[in-house]
């Protein structure tokens, strides 16, 4: 049971990153942040640049912050 609520945890905090990072690759075209919009450049850097980056940036973060969180609760308290 642990290996499948770890498996739907990290599924979610998989697919939770890709659609963030989707949405703020969106919005970086939207608002011209990636650079010139020439002939809809902008929208090709943010789909095969931006998103892709932004992706394995979340989902390393997530997964960091998950083990930061799992050791946290596996260490004794030992209070004297």
């Amino acid at each position: 049971m642990r290996y499948v609520v770890n498996g739907l945890i990290a599924l979610l905090g998989i697919v939770g990153a890709g659609a963030v990072a989707g949405i703020a690759a969106m919005l970086m075209a939207a608002f011209e942040l990636t650079g010139s919009c020439f002939e809809g450049a902008c929208a090709y850097t943010a789909v095969f640049l931006v998103f892709p980056l932004l992706w394995i940036a979340l989902t390393v973060a997530f997964f960091v912050a998950w083990t930061a969180i799992r050791r946290r609760r596996k260490i004794p308290n030992i209070t004297g």
